[in-house]
């Protein structure tokens, strides 16, 4: 077919439908959507079939802008005049684009004008040279394929879609084939996490093996935030910060490095003058109100023979044991002065009386045995001072012996008689409060041939055994053997310990403080800072207690002696002062009685005993101790916590029999008279003529910041201290932070 083409083809969509109709191959690539469209057409046409023997037989053959494909086609038959192009000899466009356009003999454009700028709405256009350009570009914009991609070049649809793209798997366990390399596996973990259920692999080339795959494990699903800060804990930390702004308008108009620089001229002498000269004081205890918080530059304590005397003032007053009362067999005989005594005995209006005693000398009781013929009486003790306050008395011998009792005389201070109590039927007296008194038994007048035994005895009030006991006038010496020096704040009371009694629970707060809860099963009391030693014509004042409440059959805080549990001082809500007349041990206590609830009331105690007769805002006790042991019993001396050297003065014979002694002696058994030797078998201690020492390790005190209560376990305290020197403070801070 063709055959029948002898010139050669004008155009490419010529030599396309030359190949359509020939059937021979055509291998260049398209260059415009015509051929684009002929070239699909041909291989329509190809690929069709048919029973036709050549093109010429088919139907419905295609056209090309109404021009059918058959026979031998120009371009000018598909692209006719009417459609407005028309080349010349040349190749060139000479015709009118049929839209108004014609062309000149120059390739010009013929019928527009040149573009008025300022006429926009005409819409002219400068004149256009055609011809020979517009033919050069149309035919480099076909022939040259410079900025085009070749077939080759670029991706076929099916190599797009089988492009790797990676994605996730949720599998129950890693797969052992088909394994994607672009997949992430997610394998859910033993035991799930919140919001964290899985762990995540991929199959990947090992690092040490680059030919060989293999599992790698790139994480899980949580998210680890433990070292994050959350938005609330950041704005919980900068809520005591001020910002920049603030910060520049709170300084403002404060004193700036210039000022300072005064400040240190102005602090400078100040502050030596405090720095200086250390301040000295003794006594026990000590009071200091103004220290600095750094050790004492000296520190001291004398030590004394300790004798217990049992709340008196000499040793035959106040017994030892349960018995207080001083039934000696001197003190009898010494009472009846005017009587006749054969050994122990002696007759009186009719009786007689006969002090019993044992192997050891103590007196076991009064014996009467006689017949009255008046009030027979013999006198236990002459007028002495009454120190029995809170005692009771007891001994005679029966509910029906009325006439035979055990009677007691109160005087004045000038020895004049004022009452008397007498003791019988076994009932206890409570002993009055007069200065002075005298005790005695009695056989009432007209009484015939009685023989009975008196027991007198003086006991504590809280001591419910009426038993009788021998009086002892032993007082027995103690020294110490180690020097402990104390110093706490204001409040004397030591923190209290948590504790459960008759179903109240006393729970100890850090701060000190106490909460009860619970009611009370039975009544007891809670003790807080048990034995503390208030100094005899100090003023003391307890507080506390947070209510305007207290009393018997509830409760009562307050201040009691540790001997007996008597209420020296009770705070029913303002504190109270107590002011002991001698050296007392004392405890606070929170004494309550059956049914009390605590829980109901819901109060805190804040217990403080502090030196004063006003109450001041509650403290947490605090202190600082230091001590030194001697490694024996010293009885007198002094020790230099500086130096660590314990000066003895005092020697002890725990059992005297005429040893040579020095004076002043102290003995267990006897009052101290000059020339006078003691008792023997008294514990005896006396000054040395020669001191000894004792040389130790040194140790320092350091006081607390401003009020200190320095106290020891010896007789009186020495030491020297530093003020708080608050100039100083402010100088050292001036030169720390301006140099």
């Amino acid at each position: 077919m063709g055959d029948m083409y002898t010139n050669p083809p004008q155009s490419r969509n010529e030599a396309i439908l030359r190949a359509m109709i020939d059937g021979t191959e055509y291998t260049d690539p398209p260059q415009s959507r015509i051929e684009d469209l002929l070239l699909e057409l041909k291989e329509a046409i190809e690929e069709g079939g048919g029973s036709v023997e050549s093109y010429e037989q088919l139907t419905n053959k295609p056209q090309i802008n109404g021009t059918t494909l058959s026979g031998d086609k120009s371009t000018e038959d598909l692209i006719p005049i009417d459609k407005g192009l028309e080349f010349d000899s040349d190749g060139k466009l000479a015709v009118s684009l049929g839209d108004g356009l014609a062309f000149n003999s120059d390739g010009e454009i013929d019928n527009l004008t040149e573009a008025n700028p300022s006429d926009s709405a005409t819409g002219e256009l400068s004149k256009l040279k055609v011809g020979s350009d517009i033919y050069s570009v149309v035919t480099k914009a076909v022939n040259d394929l410079t900025n085009y991609y070749t077939k080759s070049e670029v991706y076929t649809k099916d190599e797009v879609n089988n492009i790797a793209q990676a994605r996730f798997a949720v599998v129950a366990q890693l797969p052992t084939e088909d394994i994607q390399t672009n997949v992430i596996y997610l394998v859910p973990k033993s035991t799930a996490q919140t919001n964290n259920d899985y762990d995540e692999y991929i199959y990947a080339l090992k690092s040490t093996n680059p030919d060989t795959y293999g599992w790698e494990k790139i994480g899980d699903t949580e998210i680890d935030l433990s070292d994050y800060v959350t938005t609330q804990a950041l704005n919980t930390a900068l809520a005591d910060y001020t910002t920049t702004t603030d910060l520049t308008t709170l300084l403002t108009g404060k004193a700036d490095e210039s000022d300072l620089d005064a400040l240190e001229t102005v602090v400078n002498g100040k502050a030596d003058e405090n720095e200086a000269t250390p301040v000295s004081v003794s006594g026990n205890p000590i009071t200091i109100t103004d220290a600095a918080n750094i050790p004492c530059e000296s520190l001291s304590m004398t030590i004394e023979p300790i004798q217990d005397l049992h709340g008196y003032d000499k040793p035959w007053i106040g017994g030892a044991g349960k018995n207080k009362f001083p039934l000696t067999v001197a003190n009898i005989k010494a009472a009846n002065s005017g009587a006749t005594w054969t050994g122990n005995s002696t007759t009186i209006s009719g009786v007689t009386f006969t002090i019993l005693t044992d192997a050891d000398g103590n007196v076991t009781g009064i014996n009467a045995k006689g017949t009255a013929s008046a009030n027979a009486i013999l006198y236990l003790c002459g007028i002495v001072e009454n120190g029995f306050s809170g005692y009771l008395l007891n001994g005679s011998i029966g509910a029906q012996y009325e006439w035979a009792p055990v009677g007691i005389g109160y005087f004045n201070s000038s020895d004049t008689y004022i009452t008397e109590q007498k003791q019988f039927r076994n009932d206890d007296v409570e002993i009055l409060s007069h200065p002075k008194y005298t005790l005695y038994v009695m056989i009432a007048n007209g009484h015939q041939n009685v023989d009975y035994t008196f027991f007198p005895m003086i006991r504590l009030a809280t001591e419910t055994d009426a038993s009788f006991a021998p009086y002892s006038n032993e007082c027995p010496i103690s020294g110490l053997t180690e020097a402990n020096v104390r110093t706490h704040g204001k409040n004397y009371l030591p923190k209290g310990t948590t504790a459960t009694i008759q179903g109240v629970t006393f729970t100890v707060n850090d701060d000190g403080t106490i909460k009860p809860t619970g009611t009370a099963t039975g009544g007891n009391i809670y003790k807080i800072g048990d034995n503390l030693t208030l100094v005899g014509g100090q003023t003391y004042t307890i507080s506390g207690n947070p209510i305007q409440y207290g009393g018997s059959g509830t409760f009562i805080y307050g201040l009691f002696n540790a001997s007996d549990d008597s209420i020296l001082a009770g705070d029913y809500g303002s504190g109270a002062s107590y002011t002991p007349s001698s050296d007392i041990s004392v405890y606070v206590g929170i004494r309550f009685w059956y049914g009390m609830n605590f829980t109901d009331l819901d109060i805190t105690f804040s217990p403080q005993l502090e030196i004063g007769s006003t109450p001041t805002t509650y403290e947490p006790y605090t202190e600082n101790t230091v001590t030194i042991s001697f490694g024996e019993t010293v009885y007198g001396g002094n020790v230099d916590f500086e130096s660590g050297i314990v000066t003895v003065t005092h020697a002890n014979i725990a059992s005297y029999n005429g040893e040579t002694i020095n004076e002043p002696w102290i003995s267990s058994m006897d009052e101290y008279v000059s020339g006078a030797t003691p008792t023997t078998g008294a514990q005896v201690v006396y000054p040395l003529t020669t001191p000894t020492t004792i040389t130790l390790t040194p140790a320092q005190l350091t006081l607390l910041k401003g009020y200190n209560t320095v106290s020891a376990n010896g007789a009186t305290i020495s030491l020297d201290y530093q003020k708080d020197n608050l100039a100083g403070d402010i100088k050292k801070w001036v030169i720390e932070h301006f140099g």
